[in-house]
């Protein structure tokens, strides 16, 4: 996998992620889901830390050959 054929398109966490990931995989696409550390987003840290949620980035890619798509933890 390089980095050229994943593109970064979303941060964030909750139920948001979960519609996120959703619309990508209806449009045909592959995801890659990363969490992320806190102290990687100072800006989104408090909210995070007092909601005590885990903050991910969504990165994806076109499927090659398949129908739907395929997510990667």
């Amino acid at each position: 996998m390089t980095e050229e054929e994943w593109q970064k398109v979303y941060e964030g966490g909750g139920a948001h992620l979960k519609r996120v990931i959703e619309m990508y995989e209806e449009l045909g696409m592959e995801i890659k889901l990363e969490e992320v550390s806190l102290s990687e987003c100072e800006k989104c840290k408090k909210c995070y830390e007092i909601g005590q949620e885990k903050l991910y980035r969504i990165y994806v890619k076109k499927a090659h050959g398949r129908i739907g798509a395929k997510l990667q933890y």
